[in-house]
């Protein structure tokens, strides 16, 4: 009996333990142990916060083992039912939850997956040294009926405006004022910079451009507050990305919230969107008016044809460009 005491308090106890680990994680060094893109992605959906959640996670895994711990010193029947009607609610939360991921956002968070298992685990554990499987049979049915759920059910998360998700911009003087140009893009993209080196040269004051980034790492981030600084003060947007891709120490004091937030609503709408990769641009004239241009040929031709550009460098020669920038 001992030896199964000891496997009830083990898996009470170690998701406790990892889920606390990740909040620490988030709080000093501002990531996760799921650094995958599915992880964040699902995170944005969570009404309460991604780290509001793991902070109940975790919580809620310290209360069962509380309560293993508490029925194993007493052994009195209160304590054994309220880890099981715990148990029972939290399989209830977690099967609609990734049923939810799975089936409504085509995601998979191994995080949240791991946290299932671990709900599974410390259910088959109290029902083997209680030696009652049918609160096992109860909470895989239960779990099961959250998931299908949310499974059956079309929740249509709410479209991120594409306003939202500028983390800079740069308007024309006067020509065109009415003409957006949303360039989705990433700083670890070779098609992209191409483009950003033409746009860098060939000047912008025929339309409204606003630049969205897709990249959420620390370092990129810090590179694109600091783009953004040096655009409030007068600078060419284009260029000062280009020189941030050169950047290995960034001197960047503090992040502003917007660029975050920005950074998210782009990842959201091109989510929502379906969109596959960078470089994209939307183009957008007056409210009805909208046109997705994506791949660097497809925008290199609408960006000639529509007079923005009057030369267009090879990426040779941009690779040039960017490396005398970079001096």
């Amino acid at each position: 009996m001992r030896f199964r005491h000891f496997i009830l308090h083990l898996t009470g106890l170690v998701p406790a333990l990892v889920l606390t680990i990740d909040i620490l994680l988030q709080f000093t060094q501002a990531k996760s142990l799921c650094q995958t893109q599915a992880c964040q992605a699902v995170g944005e959906y969570v009404r309460l916060g991604e780290t509001n959640l793991l902070i109940l996670g975790a919580a809620f895994f310290w209360v069962v083992w509380l309560l293993f711990f508490l029925s194993t010193r007493l052994n009195r029947p209160v304590f054994w039912h309220l880890a099981a009607l715990v148990l029972l609610a939290a399989l209830a939360f977690d099967g609609g939850l990734l049923g939810y991921q799975f089936m409504g956002l085509g995601l998979q968070c191994w995080l949240c997956v791991g946290v299932g298992a671990a709900l599974f685990a410390n259910l088959f554990s109290l029902a083997w040294v209680r030696k009652g499987w049918m609160i096992a049979c109860i909470g895989v049915v239960v779990w099961m009926g959250g998931f299908a759920a949310n499974s059956a059910l079309i929740v249509a998360p709410q479209a991120p405006q594409l306003q939202e998700a500028a983390f800079v911009s740069h308007n024309a003087p006067k020509d065109n004022p009415d003409i957006d140009f949303y360039f989705f893009f990433s700083l670890n993209c070779g098609h992209c910079t191409e483009i950003i080196i033409n746009m860098a040269m060939n000047g912008q004051d025929k339309v409204n451009w606003h630049l969205c980034s897709l990249d959420s790492t620390d370092q990129n981030i810090r590179k694109l507050a600091w783009v953004k600084e040096q655009v409030e003060q007068g600078a060419d947007p284009f260029v000062q990305i280009l020189k941030a891709k050169g950047m290995k120490d960034v001197p960047v004091e503090e992040i502003p919230d917007a660029v975050q937030q920005a950074v998210g609503q782009a990842q959201a709408f091109f989510r929502h969107r379906g969109y596959r990769g960078v470089p994209l641009l939307v183009v957008q004239q007056g409210r009805n008016q909208e046109l997705t241009l994506t791949g660097k040929s497809n925008i290199a031709r609408f960006l000639w044809e529509q007079g923005v550009v009057t030369k267009w460098m090879q990426p040779d020669e941009a690779m040039k460009r960017l490396r005398g920038l970079r001096d």
